[in-house]
């Protein structure tokens, strides 16, 4: 018997790294696999909780969302747009159709959002325009926010998530996050902030020009991070540092960009 037990939840993706933790070893594990919600059932999960708070969703509308939710992304995006509408409609009593048609759908609301809050505009006037032009120096600035420091590239070579710590921003930087945490885009939990749905890598179209072009360094930045663990879990020894002829040349090149340069150095 434990004088406690710690349930979690955590993506499988994420499974392996989580398990390989030091602070983990010795503890016992049961671990359980919870499928993906099937289509079918999910008008449960839009009706009940709305009806907890006595909202009314339109049947129109939920079969609207069910059409909608393939893919991968599917579940985060269906709570991402339930919570927009809920934000912005709840006062209405009834949540329709023409509202989720009025935001873009499921295709085209984190596109929309992140948009939205790269512009500035207030969430809580989401209704607003969004008209106002963005320059090359702000985009290039708000791309040097996301990339590398909340981006990274797994091992099927898909960009993923990456943890930071809010204090590593500068003030410009600090002032985006916050409007993209505003939009709930973004999650800031103590001192660290991270993307709150990888949707966003895929469906932000601003955001998927941004890793074209960065994709080879995030790669060779994820690759220095790997093997420098695996030096490490080794014990240091020469004979494993592999990173040698191109795949050295390429790992030095991180260290000569500021932003690569600083997201090694936070990597002890």
């Amino acid at each position: 018997p434990a004088p406690f037990a710690l349930v979690l939840t955590i993506r499988s993706d994420s499974f392996r790294e989580f398990e390989t933790l030091k602070n983990l070893e010795g503890l016992e594990t049961r671990v359980q696999n919870i499928r993906a919600l099937p289509t079918h059932r999910m008008n449960a999960s839009i009706e009940q909780p709305a009806a907890r708070y006595g909202a009314e969703i339109e049947p129109q509308l939920i079969d609207a969302l069910m059409d909608d939710a393939e893919g991968q992304d599917a579940l985060p995006l269906l709570a991402f747009t339930l919570q927009r509408l809920w934000r912005q409609y709840q006062s209405e009593g009834v949540i329709r159709k023409a509202h989720y048609e009025a935001i873009g759908k499921l295709s085209g609301l984190i596109e929309d959002a992140a948009e939205r809050a790269l512009r500035g505009v207030d969430p809580k006037a989401a209704d607003g325009a969004r008209t106002a032009r963005i320059s090359e120096a702000q985009d290039q600035a708000a791309a040097r926010v996301f990339i590398p420091a909340l981006s990274q590239i797994n091992e099927r070579g898909a960009a993923v998530r990456r943890v930071a710590k809010f204090a590593d921003f500068d003030d410009e930087g600090k002032m985006l996050l916050e409007r993209f945490v505003e939009w709930r885009l973004l999650v800031r939990s103590g001192e660290t902030v991270e993307v709150a749905h990888e949707a966003m890598f895929r469906e932000w179209s601003r955001f998927r020009e941004w890793l074209t072009g960065e994709k080879a360094r995030l790669e060779a930045l994820s690759g220095v991070e790997g093997a420098a663990a695996a030096w490490a879990a080794k014990g240091h020894l020469p004979e494993d540092l592999i990173h040698r002829g191109k795949r050295l040349a390429e790992a030095r090149t991180l260290t000569r960009l500021p932003d690569y340069k600083a997201q090694l150095e936070r990597n002890p």
